[in-house]
């Protein structure tokens, strides 16, 4: 089986970067969720599955939004491991600007994909600054 230079390489490479801050962040908000709240909703009668999802869902979903957030916005910057696993082809936004630039010399069209980009990563980031507040989202990644 061939797995260097394509996509799932990359993705996997990706994965494996990011999955520190993911795991991290999710444990900090799993950690703060009380467990006698799940216990109580099974002693009043809640099967397993419903005190989970009617309990456990609601209180970690802004931690799961705020690391859905950062984990978004560091994966739409990197560059080296779609080069390096995917090979300079790499059918990603960041390869792509590099393409257009040092490639191609079509500044304007890099600078749209790069403005495309930052527009993206500051509608993510606004609309969980929106969905979740400061204090939440402060203490969602603290």
């Amino acid at each position: 089986m061939r797995l260097l230079y394509t996509p799932t390489a990359v993705i996997a490479g990706i994965l494996y970067s990011l999955m520190p801050y993911a795991v991290l962040s999710l444990y900090v908000t799993f950690i703060t969720i009380d467990l006698d709240l799940v216990r109580a909703a099974e002693s009043l009668g809640a099967p397993r599955y419903r005190a989970l999802t009617s309990i456990v869902v609601p209180l970690a979903a802004p931690g799961l939004l705020a690391t859905a957030a950062i984990i978004f916005v560091f994966s739409i910057g990197f560059y080296v491991t779609p080069i390096l696993l995917g090979g300079p082809q790499s059918a990603f936004l960041a390869t792509l600007i590099n393409r257009q630039i040092f490639t191609m010399f079509d500044y304007p069209a890099a600078a749209a994909s790069g403005t495309i980009l930052l527009v993206a990563a500051l509608l993510v980031l606004g609309l969980t600054w929106l969905l979740l507040g400061r204090e939440r989202l402060e203490r969602a990644i603290a």
